[in-house]
């Protein structure tokens, strides 16, 4: 999505897409287990050759999504073959997916563009560049008018016990939930009768899709480290969906209680989805709000790219 994104706004005259993920579906899945866990073995190889064989002689700008299996001596090439090096993760990059060789290679790049405010610290700040989460108006937009939804609420994502807690207590006040995502094998009601799984790759139309059949979406944070608003944070509004999110400096800044559905504890939630689901026409225009916040906003990977290049790519 944000290649589309940067090859819209650059229009270069070439343009080249190295896909990591090619030469790690290719890796058995031990030696995929090894390369996550510890940043070594045939994966790293594998996708370290990858890049190596298709990178070309210069580029004017490399972009670098999630670096976290880049060797440093594959850094230092990509620092050879272009006049501006930047890195962008939209996740975490030193928490869970903490990686020893994007740390190592940090030297050599010119920008990072985070959007994880906990993580400032460990960035140079004179080459921060801190943005929001975003998403891709093509692929997350609504598949059915509001009166069209066919499931309640949806949860598309990583299991994590605290996401399992919050489905419990929806299951408790006997509410529907449609679930999607690795992990969930876990979850011990996973086979309740008020729980539709989908499987663990929701990904694409299909995860637009599961989210804009719902009335409300979960947009559940990771408790692993200190998150304070996820990609589903804009994602579930833009697919005309009503957002239930935590009350926390970022979502405050972002939204109003006219625009998604704010919570401090779990226990609050149940009532908040049964009463609006018995008020249709509140919970419509909660939604609609919320959906124009989002696609009336800076929101999307294109708006937000043309802002970030703005400041980095030299004007001519």
């Amino acid at each position: 999505m944000r290649a589309k994104a940067l090859q819209t706004l650059l229009k270069p005259g070439a343009f080249t897409l190295i896909d990591t993920h090619i030469p790690m579906q290719e890796t058995a899945p031990l030696f995929r287990s090894l390369g996550f866990r510890t940043n070594r073995g045939p994966l790293i190889t594998k996708v370290n050759q990858a890049i190596e064989n298709k990178l070309g002689s210069w580029y004017d700008l490399i972009w670098v999504d999630k670096a976290n299996f880049i060797t440093p001596e594959t850094t230092r090439l990509l620092r050879s073959r272009t006049a501006l090096l930047v890195h962008f993760t939209p996740d975490c990059a030193f928490y869970s997916n903490q990686s020893q060789l994007f740390e190592k290679s940090m030297p050599y790049y010119d920008w990072f563009i985070s959007s994880k405010s906990f993580e400032r610290p460990n960035y140079p700040p004179e080459k921060l560049i801190e943005i929001t989460q975003g998403y891709d108006p093509g692929v997350h937009q609504p598949v059915s008018g509001f009166g069209g939804k066919t499931r309640n609420v949806c949860f598309i994502g990583l299991f994590e016990k605290s996401r399992g807690d919050m489905v419990d207590v929806l299951l408790g006040a006997n509410i529907q939930v449609t679930l999607g995502g690795m992990g969930w094998k876990k979850y011990t009601n996973l086979h309740h009768p008020k729980v539709e799984y989908l499987g663990e790759k929701v990904f694409g139309s299909h995860y637009a899709e599961a989210l804009g059949s719902s009335r409300f979406g979960l947009g559940l944070l990771s408790k692993r480290f200190p998150e304070l608003h996820t990609t589903r944070t804009f994602e579930i509004p833009a697919c005309g969906t009503a957002l239930i999110t935590e009350r926390n400096t970022d979502t405050t800044r972002f939204f109003t209680e006219e625009e998604v559905i704010f919570y401090d504890n779990l226990s609050e939630i149940p009532d908040r989805i049964i009463d609006l689901t018995n008020n249709l026409p509140a919970l419509e225009r909660i939604t609609q709000n919320g959906y124009r916040k989002v696609t009336d906003g800076m929101y999307s990977y294109e708006k937000i790219l043309r802002e970030v290049l703005e400041r980095i790519v030299p004007a001519g």
